[in-house]
């Protein structure tokens, strides 16, 4: 029977196909005539207080009915369209559960390959014994981009191991550590690992606010560490403007500090690298990592800052691992100078930041308030409850990262999801911004479904 038998709302059909007028039964009944093809993909069904009112039923028990059909892929909610047949699940795209989106990692088949990388670093291997802090080679090509002229350089094995010994350079034992909220879980955990105390800085999109920096600084924080570019999770990044006045508040701190900048998306994002360095050297660590846009494999990170600060770095590192192999330097000097190395990331990064502005315009037209500016791995999304939002949406196999953990606070107001390899084609990006829509505000998807 096709649509308009019925008017094109699906009534008559679902009438006639209910015997039994249970929410059970009518998600059989509706399950039913969409397999057999009375209810054609994309049919916008009759209102939930309408079908209830001719099945003589109530609302809830139909709203019941659609939920258990949603989360098995035969119905999707749109606020504005209603309640329409989705795609077949026999013939939908493969689940969600095999999207990393709760992870801020690239998409492992946009990174560039390493093979000629490799080769050419083993080429160029030395064959004696001494080691320098930072491989010449790697030097020689970093200090071509690095946003400011730093005292010194060193290396460590990846921005995780590059934060941790920036800050036990530069963190007194109990001491106060000034941090932009919400910033990536790792560091949080960092500060924790090494007993600081986490002050928060809030932000915006253009990058931590002064006024909440100076009200921090009062507390005389060893540290201020943000991150300047694609921030985890909100997908921040500072602006020149905000640059000079987080100085002008730097400036006239009760106490000196030093400012850890934490690049850890470094060569990845779309966008420029702005730096505070350059307006105070003498107190300004900058930590840039390349694993978000080689891979893991590389696992190199470069730190720059004052002689003092780098030398007690080195001596950290002497506990453990004495030096990062100068093979993966050599490998990322090449990686770095390499044209097609930079096409090929070219791509990644358009391919990253359209991905994410499209699930953030999805959510918007869901009625979800997230922001498509900025760029980045992550977006930062609001919801009712994270705990709710959480477990709702894994019952549809996504699974997303905890608001509260990158907050200082714990605060359960939001949730972030990795967005580096969500799926290209619309239909699915509406499908998964429906799914957290209706996870993010429970309330307002039951209302959107009975009206």
């Amino acid at each position: 029977m096709s649509s308009n038998a019925s008017g094109g709302d699906g009534l008559s059909e679902i009438m006639a196909a209910v015997t039994e007028p249970s929410s059970r039964g009518i998600a059989a009944a509706v399950e039913g005539l969409i397999k057999g093809g009375a209810l054609p993909q994309g049919l916008r069904l009759a209102t939930v207080r309408r079908i209830a009112k001719t099945l003589d039923v109530s609302p809830s028990t139909v709203s019941s009915a659609w939920t258990d059909l949603r989360r098995a892929g035969w119905l999707s909610t749109d606020r504005r369209r209603g309640t329409v047949v989705a795609l077949s699940p026999r013939t939908k795209r493969r689940p969600w559960s095999h999207f990393p989106l709760g992870e801020h990692l690239p998409d492992p088949q946009l990174l560039p390959p390493l093979g000629a990388a490799f080769t050419a670093a083993a080429v160029g291997r030395r064959a004696d014994h001494d080691i320098d802090a930072v491989e010449p080679t790697l030097l020689e090509v970093v200090t071509m981009n690095w946003p400011y002229r730093p005292e010194t350089f060193t290396v460590a094995n990846g921005g995780y191991e590059g934060a941790l010994l920036a800050l036990r350079a530069t963190v007194q034992p109990g001491g106060a550590v000034a941090v932009e909220q919400p910033t990536a879980p790792r560091i949080l955990e960092t500060l924790r690992a090494i007993r600081a105390v986490p002050i928060p800085v809030r932000g915006d999109n253009e990058g931590p606010l002064p006024e909440s920096l100076q009200q921090a600084l009062f507390r005389r924080p060893d540290v201020f560490l943000y991150q300047p570019r694609s921030q985890v999770p909100t997908g921040s990044t500072i602006s020149l403007r905000r640059l000079a006045e987080l100085d002008e508040v730097l400036r006239h701190a009760p106490a000196p500090v030093t400012v850890i900048e934490d690049d850890n998306i470094g060569p990845a994002s779309s966008l420029p690298a702005r730096s505070l360095g350059a307006l105070r050297p003498d107190r300004h660590v900058l930590i840039r990592s390349y694993c978000k846009a080689f891979g893991i494999d590389i696992r190199t990170c470069v730190i720059s800052g004052p002689t003092d600060v780098v030398a007690r770095i080195d001596r950290i590192r002497t506990l453990g691992m004495l030096a990062t192999s100068r093979l993966l330097q050599m490998a990322l000097a090449h990686l770095l100078a390499d044209p097609a190395t930079e096409a090929q990331l070219r791509i990644a990064r358009r391919r990253h930041r359209d991905r994410r502005r499209e699930l953030a315009a999805a959510l918007r037209g869901h009625g979800i308030a997230v922001s498509s500016e900025g760029d980045g791995l992550t977006l930062w999304i609001p919801v009712d409850n994270e705990s709710h939002a959480q477990q709702a949406l894994a019952r549809d196999g996504v699974t997303v990262g905890s608001g509260s953990d990158c907050q200082i606070d714990g605060a359960a107001d939001h949730i972030w999801i990795g967005t580096a390899a969500l799926p290209d084609q619309p239909e699915p990006i509406d499908e998964l911004a429906r799914l957290i829509a209706d996870a993010a505000q429970p309330e307002r998807s039951d209302l959107s479904t009975v009206i």
